[in-house]
């Protein structure tokens, strides 16, 4: 069940003037790392990380305007909040290069899981900018990245999950689906079990399957993106039900 990619995730959320963003691009950079790219308001931003994975990163912050000329900023400042618990939050500066283009090197990412990585531009002709990337990294296997939430996202994983899911974990993924009748054990209740995983986990359940369970592995019949996209579907639908 699910979109785009697996591993190191980059999905841009955006404050100021980066407002309703575009889904990101993916590539991989020359030297291996993951790069996304969006462009806004006629300003492009590109983020690189590389190699993509726990322990030291190079993280190059790359930005133009809407020709693709460098854009100047008097700062671009990184903040790196770790998702699975509280860890405090860390900052970093980074160091301007050739025109447009900002370096940081370090352990910033010390933990498997999600992360925030936020991208704060301080330009020096415009209003700043601010940026959230998204960044999920695996305890193994190779990096990726996660296409945003769109509504075509979402509306993709809509299309999958009555094709392959509805039938044993219902329309509204209560677990009462026609084909789930008499499974042991019965299918999960998605209200009441996604609200508390993270999106890499719920993309881990429907690509691998669970042991013991009539649910199936899907990642040799369903793309990355196609299970990314029933991610986004199932974060978009299914909600803890208020008491």
């Amino acid at each position: 069940m699910g979109a785009e990619a697996i591993g190191v995730t980059l999905v841009l959320l955006a404050t100021g003037v980066l407002t309703a963003v575009p889904p990101p691009q993916r590539a991989v950079g020359q030297d291996g790392g993951l790069s996304s790219r969006l462009e806004v308001e006629g300003v492009r931003i590109a983020l690189l990380v590389s190699p993509g994975q726990v322990g030291v990163n190079r993280f190059l912050v790359t930005l133009a305007d809407g020709d693709g000329r460098p854009l100047p900023a008097e700062r671009v400042l990184l903040g790196f909040d770790y998702q699975e618990q509280d860890l405090g939050g860390s900052t970093a500066s980074t160091t301007a290069g050739a025109p447009g283009r900002f370096e940081a090197v370090g352990g910033f990412v010390g933990l498997p899981g999600t992360w925030n990585v936020r991208v704060a531009v301080g330009r020096t002709a415009g209003p700043d900018a601010e940026a959230v990337f998204k960044l999920s990294v695996p305890d193994a296997g190779r990096p990726g990245l996660i296409p945003a939430p769109t509504g075509a996202a979402v509306d993709a994983g809509r299309r999958l999950y009555g094709q392959l899911c509805a039938r044993c974990h219902g329309v509204t993924g209560f677990g009462d689906g026609p084909d789930g009748v008499g499974l042991k054990p019965p299918p999960l209740n998605l209200n009441a079990h996604v609200p508390f995983h993270g999106d890499q986990q719920l993309y881990r359940f429907i690509a691998d399957g669970l042991p013991g369970t009539a649910m199936v592995p899907w990642k040799n019949t369903l793309r990355e993106d196609e299970i990314w996209a029933l991610v986004h579907y199932l974060r978009a639908t299914f909600k803890e039900q208020e008491q």
